[in-house]
């Protein structure tokens, strides 16, 4: 089974006190970068979920009609 980590904490009480900490996500315990960096927005982390699945080997579409995106890999599929 592969985990995803996303460290945030440090950026709550970092910013609770007018500082900022960069958010960091590790894959399996290896850190993911991407072109479009994780943010908080009103008290929840946004994280670039395309990047993520396409590291972890799925196929992502997006269905615009239907507003949805769906991650495919194997037998397992995630639709948000």
């Amino acid at each position: 089974m592969r985990t995803i980590t996303i460290l945030a904490g440090t950026l709550v009480t970092a910013a609770a006190m007018g500082q900022t900490s960069p958010i960091s996500v590790q894959i399996d315990d290896t850190p993911f970068t991407s072109s479009v960096a994780p943010a908080q927005v009103d008290g929840r982390v946004l994280v670039p979920m395309r990047g993520i699945f396409e590291a972890m080997g799925a196929r992502v579409d997006y269905d615009q009609a239907g507003g949805t995106v769906v991650a495919s890999k194997g037998e397992h599929t995630t639709q948000l």
